[in-house]
């Protein structure tokens, strides 16, 4: 299911989950550079997973901090605008799966793919809204 909130906010609590984009490099900026103050130990290990070479185009990070799940979604290889809407269908699909198994009702979900990734919004929701439209997990996405 898809619910569009305006002016929304990722991290205004009233989800089980929130997620945003990231790159296979370890760069976080943005939306993310915002996510690695607020949680540091976060982007510690998303750093050090790029380092590895653990994270690949189309894999998801979950993470969980206290009260919801955080989704590293790797929507683009490189920084800047590399995003791809078949690795952003590829995250979302995963992303949804993994919400399923762990009691994951709802997510907010930003404007991935669209700022920095360099992707248009109208391109990106369409995705979103192919893969979650029948999905019990709601995409509470922020416009």
């Amino acid at each position: 299911m898809i619910e569009l909130i305006e002016n929304g906010d990722i991290f205004d609590g009233k989800a089980d989950a929130f997620c945003h984009g990231v790159n296979t490099k370890g760069v976080m900026g943005g939306l993310a550079g915002e996510i690695a103050k607020r949680f540091p130990d976060l982007a510690h290990l998303y750093e050090a997973m790029c380092e590895l070479r653990q994270l690949d185009g189309g894999d998801i990070l979950p993470v969980f901090f206290d009260k919801w799940w955080i989704y590293n979604l790797v929507t683009q290889i490189e920084p800047g605008a590399d995003a791809r809407l078949d690795l952003i269908e590829e995250t979302v699909v995963k992303m949804i799966e993994h919400a399923q198994v762990n009691g994951v009702k709802s997510i907010n979900v930003p404007k991935i793919g669209s700022g920095i990734g360099g992707l248009k919004w109208d391109d990106v929701l369409s995705v979103i809204t192919k893969v979650g439209e029948d999905s019990p997990v709601v995409l509470r996405v922020c416009i």
